[in-house]
């Protein structure tokens, strides 16, 4: 093999080693985070003030990670109504329920800080659904909100 050949063949040994090497390295994915905000229908003649925010409702905020997401907030139910309000999560893979819970307040704001999901689950979850309910203890079936969807991307 003539001296060109082989300084060729080295250089080329050389480029493919590097590429492994940087072929190695971890890769680092990030998803944009969620907030969302939920008012619970007004509940059995009582409306809100105009201008006012809605007084039962849940707020917060979804941080997505590489398998599961941490779901920050509160649940904020009226005090003067002897009422509950009620949020419903579900994590979702696809169309396959992961994991499901609930927050509940009775009288004021109730904070939350909880993760949701599977760190075992190859994909992780990719939905978040969210609905908010407010029952008055006359009524079991209560009010609820249309579901909110949440999606990781």
């Amino acid at each position: 093999m003539s001296t060109l050949r082989r300084t060729i063949a080295a250089a080329a040994a050389g480029i493919s080693v590097a590429a492994l090497g940087q072929s190695s390295a971890v890769a680092s994915v990030q998803w944009a985070n969620d907030t969302f905000v939920i008012c619970a229908p007004s509940p059995y003649n009582y409306h809100e003030a105009p201008g006012w925010p809605c007084v039962n409702r849940s707020s917060g905020g979804i941080v997505w990670n590489n398998r599961t997401a941490q779901i920050q907030g509160a649940v904020y139910d009226d005090s003067h109504l002897q009422s509950t309000t009620v949020v419903y999560f579900e994590a979702l893979a696809g169309n396959t329920l992961v994991e499901s819970t609930n927050r509940r307040s009775e009288r004021g704001p109730v904070s939350f800080n909880f993760p949701i999901g599977d760190t075992n689950l190859v994909g992780g979850i990719d939905l978040v659904r969210i609905k908010v309910c407010h029952y008055r203890p006359t009524d079991t079936l209560g009010k609820c909100t249309l579901q909110y969807n949440l999606r990781r991307n």
